[in-house]
């Protein structure tokens, strides 16, 4: 995302963070400036399109999605650990499923 992007991403996303056809991640408004690097993280995102799950299936712990304009997250791809970003990521206590 282009620094534009970021920020129209991080407006949309105050009271809840991303939204998808299965799962809302939920956040509180304090937590969304502390971010972490992707080995200290068991469950959460990153803004550009990433999550870590280390409580779902094996072939659901690191994904990669396309965010729409509209903030939901789709095409979920498993990915490696190795290929995502290693810092700026946010930790979450669940996926709420829709």
């Amino acid at each position: 995302l282009s620094n534009s992007g970021e920020a129209a991403f991080s407006a949309r996303c105050v009271a809840f963070l991303c939204v998808s056809p299965r799962r809302t991640i939920i956040k509180k408004d304090d937590e969304m400036d502390t971010t972490f690097n992707a080995s200290e993280i068991i469950k959460g995102f990153h803004p550009e399109g990433y999550r870590i799950d280390k409580t779902a299936s094996p072939m659901d712990y690191y994904t990669k999605w396309e965010i729409t304009p509209d903030g939901k997250w789709v095409g979920m791809k498993a990915t490696c650990f190795d290929s995502m970003p290693q810092t700026g990521w946010h930790k979450t206590d669940s996926f709420n499923d829709n």
